[in-house]
């Protein structure tokens, strides 16, 4: 759909009884391209993660990212998974730490094949730091969430978004949520209810395919377990 398909749609959903005027639809897209940054810092509201490679440097363990930066795509607000593939071809996964266990690492400059990698998400340049230091030339291959306003380009309302058709509904009747207030209009409880049920469809969904099960086993390696005991 175009910006302006989305907008028109948003706005007849508040009953505005007109169409979008030029105005209107300039000040619609910052909320729509608002609404959308604020999905993206949410995993669960993102269909799906961006795929990246970018080659690691001798002696090199910090990493930019951004425009501009060493890794030269758009930002991200999270990293989901990360692995080195080496020259034969095999994968090599780099398990993610916080920023307190990587100040905690006494010697930062140990070198060898990276296997964890602390990411810190400062702006405009955020930062991927990995340990150990590579010690020679590697793959590194990124999976990450990054905003649809940028990864999907659109700056101007004839332009157009690519997204998954469920998402069509959730995007219109909650974008005409967000821009309620600066019309003085109150959206009508159908629209409260498709913007939530739809929203909430998606969430479900995405989580159900994100988070990993979870195993308890509580009588692994003893022979009886007394509940009594702590």
């Amino acid at each position: 759909m175009t910006v302006t398909q989305i907008i028109t749609a948003a706005f007849r959903k508040l009953g505005m009884g007109r169409v979008p005027d030029a105005e209107d639809l300039a000040d619609i897209l910052e909320a729509l391209q608002s609404m959308l940054r604020y999905w993206a810092s949410k995993r669960v509201l993102m269909y799906a993660s961006a795929q990246e490679t970018f080659p690691t440097v001798a002696g090199t363990a910090a990493y930019s990212w951004g425009t501009g930066g060493t890794i030269a795509t758009a930002r991200p607000s999270q990293i989901v998974n990360m692995f080195i593939r080496d020259s034969s071809g095999f994968d090599h996964p780099v398990g993610k730490i916080h920023e307190r266990e990587y100040l905690a690492i006494s010697d930062k400059t140990t070198p060898g094949r990276p296997n964890s990698y602390f990411y810190h998400p400062l702006y405009p340049l955020a930062y991927v730091y990995l340990h150990l230091v590579p010690n020679e030339i590697e793959t590194v291959n990124v999976s990450s969430i990054k905003p649809w306003t940028e990864t999907s380009s659109f700056a101007l309302v004839g332009d157009t978004i690519s997204f998954p058709v469920e998402y069509e509904a959730a995007i219109i009747h909650n974008l005409a949520i967000w821009t309620a207030p600066e019309y003085g209009v109150v959206p009508s409880a159908v629209v409260k209810d498709i913007a939530k049920d739809t929203l909430y469809t998606i969430m479900a969904r995405n989580a159900a395919s994100q988070l990993e099960p979870v195993v308890l086993n509580f009588f692994s390696g003893v022979g009886t377990y007394n509940i009594n005991e702590r």
